[in-house]
């Protein structure tokens, strides 16, 4: 059994959003991608991931066409996850968020350096 077997295996065993990422990725390296571009684990991929991330949660927190009031809330969301819900849920594979917290966690699972204020937030959610 090679190592393409096991982490299939181990894959197998993921919640279906986690499981098909690493599917994708184990498929996309068996066909000659270099692994760190396939696993998403360049710095411009995870940006991507938490620009997205980041437009997720603006949409849970959009205020009527007005972006600037969005985007400071989104600060406030963003500054609350980080104190007091990352730090619980950190190390958990799918934590039950509600959608706003949901987003925001996949951005800080990134690990790509986190957007605390409201001036780049709007930048990347416009």
């Amino acid at each position: 059994m090679d190592m393409l077997d096991i982490l299939h295996k181990a894959a197998a065993s993921l919640p279906e959003p986690e499981r098909w990422e690493l599917q994708t990725a184990l498929r996309l390296i068996g066909e000659g991608e270099p692994p760190e571009q396939a696993l998403q684990l360049t710095n411009g991929h995870r940006r991507r991931i938490r620009d997205n991330a980041l437009k997720d949660a603006a949409e849970a927190v959009k205020d009527a066409d007005n972006l600037e009031q969005t985007a400071n809330t989104l600060e406030r969301a963003i500054r609350r996850f980080d104190c007091r819900i990352w730090p619980r849920v950190r190390y958990e594979l799918n934590p039950n968020l509600p959608p706003i917290d949901a987003a925001l966690f996949r951005a800080f699972r990134t690990g790509v350096r986190q957007v605390h204020c409201a001036r780049k937030l709007r930048d990347i959610i416009e």
